[in-house]
């Protein structure tokens, strides 16, 4: 099978940037009143030839990639993982992700069958870049503003450059003894999404948008916040795929996943707050019921494997000793018939040889 050069994967990421960057451009157009809408559509001409040209790329390292691994990495800390759409066709998507979680997205298409989209959507949040993917979308959204003045002859205020926060964010109440001098963080970083649900939650700012820009601008604060309510929650669960799950005292559920907080929810059932966490947590106490019936039933089902794997071994070696037995006896059959057709031969030969001679002497009918 052909190889994806290195060049290839430059290429790929390029047309990726410059979509994305593109893209990104038309949107701020879009909010822009004062910009003519002939200026709009010719950048849309440029995004759908770039689409194109994606599209064809995205195709040909499709058919480029073997089937026994999934993911290719395309470098600059961009991976692409292959995927089936929901109409059971091969896809890829491109994330960034920080290299020692790669093996959570692997998958050998040999033996193993292919990840669907909502299958790889519930495992990208945790291992995803989030701070590699901030500085990108920073990146793209002060080159989607040279483009707009490039197409459109309109200037956009540029973004302050993004402030990598180089400590690590710690709650109100971490114990100072504990994280002093100390290179370990004790406390989960925070996803992006988190983030940003935590602003539409309890900040109220539901735009998406906005409260991205409110994320971006009050970054230690939020994420102190965030950190302050899961320093006071208790761990309530662990999923098979390793997610654990972290219920605090304001019926704020954290989901997290490689020490990574990926989303953050209100468990809200429509009733009073008190009556919401009641129903948590009975319904915690049914889900570890038919978890344990699970784990005694998977039990169950092991020992009876193990019982009938044994079982089938005896049975194949006796269907095996019974299938040389017959092809011995078939062996013999063929034997015997090939003998007693060869007798019959010999017969049928006498026989003319009989008849042959009494003809020479004996008359039936007289001439």
């Amino acid at each position: 099978m052909a190889t994806i050069t290195d060049t290839a994967k430059a290429t790929f990421l390029q047309v990726k940037y410059q979509y994305d960057s593109l893209s990104q451009a038309i949107r701020l157009a879009r909010e822009c009143a004062d910009i003519a809408e002939q200026d709009i559509q010719a950048m849309t001409a440029i995004k759908q030839e770039l689409k194109k040209k994606w599209m064809t790329q995205v195709e040909t390292f499709l058919k480029k990639m073997p089937l026994g691994s999934n993911v290719i990495e395309l470098g600059e800390g961009w991976y692409g993982i292959r995927y089936l759409d929901d109409k059971l066709n091969k896809a890829l998507k491109i994330e960034p992700i920080q290299e020692p979680n790669v093996f959570h997205v692997q998958r050998d298409g040999r033996n193993a069958a292919e990840f669907t989209r909502m299958q790889l959507d519930s495992i990208l949040p945790a291992i995803i870049d989030e701070r590699f993917l901030e500085l990108y979308k920073h990146k793209l959204h002060n080159d989607a503003i040279d483009l707009v003045k490039q197409h459109c002859g309109y200037v956009i205020q540029r973004e302050a450059p993004v402030q990598m926060v180089v400590e690590p964010v710690q709650p109100d109440n971490a114990d100072p003894e504990l994280i002093e001098g100390a290179e370990v963080r004790y406390f989960p970083t925070i996803s992006h999404h988190a983030g940003v649900r935590w602003v539409q939650r309890k900040i109220g700012i539901i735009n998406e948008i906005q409260a991205t820009e409110y994320k971006r601008a009050n970054l230690r604060e939020v994420e102190t916040a965030i950190l302050n309510g899961f320093s006071a929650a208790e761990h309530v669960w662990t999923a098979e795929d390793g997610i654990e799950y972290y219920f605090d005292p304001e019926n704020i559920m954290y989901v997290v996943g490689n020490n990574n907080i990926i989303t953050l929810y209100e468990s809200d059932f429509t009733f009073a707050k008190h009556i919401n966490r009641s129903i948590v947590f009975e319904q915690l106490a049914v889900i570890d019921k038919a978890w344990r019936l699970l784990q005694d039933t998977e039990e169950c089902h092991a020992e009876l494997q193990v019982s009938v794997d044994n079982d089938l071994i005896d049975i194949q070696g006796r269907l095996a000793s019974l299938k040389a037995e017959m092809e011995l006896l078939q062996a013999k059959q063929d034997t015997k018939t090939a003998e007693l057709a060869e007798s019959s031969k010999v017969l049928s030969k006498a026989k003319v040889d009989y008849h042959g001679q009494c003809n020479k002497l004996f008359k039936k009918f007289d001439m």
